[in-house]
């Protein structure tokens, strides 16, 4: 089963049970062109593998995937945030994260 089924079948489930779905979130595993496309029908908020999207900055604005298994027309543009935090190990290391969205929310608000 494909990662992009899985979130469906959630989907399906959580609706046939009457609930409403305000906001999706999705850790970094779940990270795919097929997964996003599906999911921009909703407002959401997907971890990215920063390994993926290769900047290591802060960064906030519009990013379009750059998949090898998709042509050119079949990548996806989202809302891109890559931000850093210090992590303290035997000395302090600074690693970076990224969030994917489609909210129109400041970057504070959305990293909550």
């Amino acid at each position: 089963m494909t990662k992009d089924e899985i979130v469906k079948i959630l989907i399906e489930q959580v609706v046939a049970m009457g609930f409403r779905i305000k906001l999706i979130a999705l850790d970094a595993g779940f990270y795919t062109v097929e997964v996003i496309k599906f999911i921009s029908q909703f407002n959401y908020i997907i971890g990215v593998p920063v390994s993926d999207v290769k900047i290591y900055e802060e960064f906030d604005g519009e990013y379009v995937t750059n998949s090898k298994r998709r042509s050119k027309g079949e990548q996806v543009k989202f809302r891109l945030i890559v931000y850093r935090e210090k992590i303290k190990r035997k000395k302090k290391e600074v690693v970076y994260f990224a969030r994917g969205t489609n909210l129109d929310l400041p970057k504070n608000k959305v990293l909550e």
